[in-house]
């Protein structure tokens, strides 16, 4: 009897401390998301205050239900737009822009999800890109002759442009250009294509939840002066960029690549092409 009643007791004894570790575990489960909940409030709050701190120059234009931000400064006969690479936006020609601008009309503008621009639903081809900058050009009013200046994927865009809108286009000045079977050439690129796409995948979540906000200073500046880190570095945080980048890279669509403008060319125009 007096066996059972000990063993009676350390059961006991065991329920209670068990007892005590689920509450424990609940404390310290509870104490995890209480933290977890906000820290995600707070990145959210810093998001805000970065768009609010982080405004588009220039303007905000209608392109088939979405917005994109367009800047234009400076006056001359002809405008130059300025056309940046695949992962980059207008905040790229901070420096080159003002100089330009002392002798013509010059614009810089964002590809949907990149920049201030909104994203768009359409599937993120060259084709579509080059009809979105067309429809930004003729709802900004802003008209030609057009010189366009690309720089690496941007030489892709304007020179499909060009082929396009031959009529609008006095020139086209490509900047570190790749060849236009650079994909068929180089087929490893298709593996950095695929790591850019991970990479994008894993930044996308992160930016998502507000948690980039707490990491600024580790966004590359990129060569840019302290004017367009700070700017480059709110956009990259609050505005989707790693978002519609993660669509860009995991879609890969082949039409998208320099390599598909030999197929899709209408003609060769006669405007004056300058490599630099």
């Amino acid at each position: 009897m007096w066996r059972i009643n000990e063993r009676f007791k350390l059961f006991l004894g065991d329920m209670a401390t068990l007892g005590k570790m689920r509450r424990f575990g609940n404390v310290t489960l509870l104490v995890i998301a209480f933290i977890l909940g906000a820290a995600l409030f707070a990145g959210q709050i810093l998001k805000s205050s970065l768009r609010a701190s982080h405004p588009a120059p220039g303007a905000m234009v209608d392109v088939g239900g979405q917005r994109m931000h367009i800047h234009c400064t400076g006056e001359g006969e002809t405008t130059v737009l300025l056309a940046a690479g695949l992962d980059d936006s207008s905040i790229f020609w901070i420096s080159g822009q003002p100089e330009v601008a002392e002798f013509a009309g010059v614009c810089s503008f964002d590809r949907p999800g990149l920049g201030w621009s909104e994203r768009s639903p359409d599937p993120r081809t060259i084709d579509n890109m080059v009809a979105e900058l067309h429809e930004l050009l003729a709802n900004a009013g802003v008209t030609g002759p057009l010189i366009l200046v690309g720089h690496s994927f941007g030489a892709a865009q304007v020179e499909m442009y060009a082929s396009r809108y031959p009529a609008d286009v006095a020139g086209v000045l490509l900047v570190d250009a790749p060849h236009s079977d650079w994909f068929v050439r180089v087929p490893s690129w298709g593996g950095l294509i695929a790591q850019k796409a991970d990479l994008y995948r894993t930044l996308a979540t992160l930016e998502s939840l507000g948690l980039l906000a707490f990491a600024t200073n580790s966004i590359p500046a990129r060569g840019l002066p302290d004017e367009g880190v700070a700017q480059y570095r709110a956009i990259a945080i609050a505005f989707e960029n790693t978002r519609a980048m993660r669509s860009l890279y995991v879609a890969n669509s082949p039409s998208m690549t320099p390599c598909a403008l030999a197929a899709s060319k209408p003609g060769k125009a006669a405007i004056p092409v300058s490599l630099s």
